[in-house]
């Protein structure tokens, strides 16, 4: 089974590439957290590991090998937040992380209320923005947001309020066809 590549991945200049192979010999080729190809080897036995580059310059970075069944491995959403609730499109847990699709704002919101914290994560945005959501009420309505915005081509901090959306502060981003932050 082939499955052709997004618009985003043909115009990408790096890619998260990921393989796993299980005791019934399925090798699973992901790449940036989308399964790509499924196929059953018979034929495939044990051996090296190891990276390969064929006439172009390659920068490798994280790499990791994973001993074990990769099937318990498969999802790869981390997080000590507590009781996450969806608000708006669809979130699915993938190989790449909790990917969050949909028109407008998509929210998930925990319900952690640190008063002091440091809040982090990895966000690999193929449309306009990511953010990353504090002080906020139940539904996100009235909240602080730290906002990567691809298709404005900045990041901001903002305020979300009943009156709508008050900026704190704005950094030009010195290349909007990022993707990874």
């Amino acid at each position: 089974a082939h499955t052709p590549m997004t618009e985003a991945q043909k115009k990408a200049t790096s890619y998260k590439l990921k393989v796993s192979v299980d005791a019934e010999k399925v090798i699973r080729f992901y790449m940036d957290g989308q399964l790509v190809l499924e196929e059953k080897d018979e034929n495939y036995m044990a051996g090296y590991i190891g990276i390969l580059a064929w006439n172009a310059k390659v920068a490798f970075s994280n790499v990791k090998l994973t001993m074990g069944d990769p099937v318990a491995e498969e999802a790869d959403f981390h997080t000590n937040l507590t009781n996450v609730k969806f608000r708006g499109g669809s979130w699915n847990e993938t190989a790449n992380g909790l990917l969050a699709s949909g028109s407008g704002d998509c929210f998930a919101v925990s319900d952690n209320m640190p008063k002091d914290f440091i809040f982090e994560t990895k966000a690999h945005v193929t449309g306009d923005a990511a953010s990353l959501l504090f002080r906020s009420n139940e539904s996100g309505s009235n909240a602080y947001v730290a906002n990567v915005d691809r298709g404005q081509k900045n990041a901001r901090i903002f305020k979300f309020t009943d009156h709508g959306a008050v900026t704190l502060g704005t950094y030009r981003l010195p290349d909007a066809n990022k993707t990874d932050y």
